[in-house]
Order: C-alpha cells, then sequence, then structure tokens
C-alpha cells in the first residue's frame, strides 16, 4: 500500500505542468453583492484575448485589489490548455502597460 502511494506521488510530480500565460485584461463593468452584515464584495466582469480569440470572465473580488472600476486594466493568469478559467493577479497602474516575462514594465 505504501509502495504504491510513493510510486503515484512520484509520477505525479514528475509529469510537465501546463504553462501559465499572463495577459491584460479590462473590467467592462462592476457590480456588488452584499456578503452579510453591511460588507459587500465587487463582482467583476472583465475581458480579454488569447490567440484572437475574446475571452470573458466574472470573478468576485475582495479587499486584495482595491476598488475597481469599469475601464481599468488588471493582470489575469490562465493556463494556455484552458484559457477560458482565469484568475486576477493584480491591479495593473495607469503609467504601466506591457508585460515582458512576468515582469511588468512602464511605457
Amino acid at each position: 500500500m505504501k509502495r504504491s502511494i510513493l510510486i503515484m506521488f512520484l509520477c505525479l510530480s514528475c509529469c510537465n505542468k501546463p504553462e501559465s500565460i499572463e495577459k491584460k485584461a479590462v473590467i467592462t463593468s462592476v457590480g456588488y453583492k452584499h456578503w452579510g452584515r453591511g460588507y459587500y464584495k465587487q463582482i467583476v466582469h472583465y475581458d480579454y484575448y488569447f490567440n484572437n480569440t475574446k475571452y470573458s470572465a466574472t470573478k468576485e473580488t475582495g479587499r486584495e485589489y482595491g476598488i475597481l472600476k469599469t475601464g481599468d486594466t488588471i493582470v489575469v493568469r490562465f493556463y494556455k490548455n484552458k484559457p477560458d478559467k482565469s484568475t486576477i493577479e493584480g491591479k495593473l497602474p495607469v503609467k504601466y502597460d506591457t508585460i515582458i516575462h512576468g515582469v511588468i514594465r512602464a511605457r
């Protein structure tokens, strides 16, 4: 039993992990959801492009990104084999607009 678990763990750890990609996304709309006792969470709708295809997503955000507004630019991360499932990585300040090799560069 222990041997089979060890072999399974080694096989899974040696597998190639899918490549993740960071892209810019633009917030198209923002809404609020009541969370309880006077607290609200933002519901953010955003669009991003990958391989000339437009993807849209909706996520709930908390306090980690601050107040997001329509038209703000955010950074999203997704796997190359599943570009429709993304996560928000952060908010780009207005003066930054390019991402090169995972590093945010100034204009």
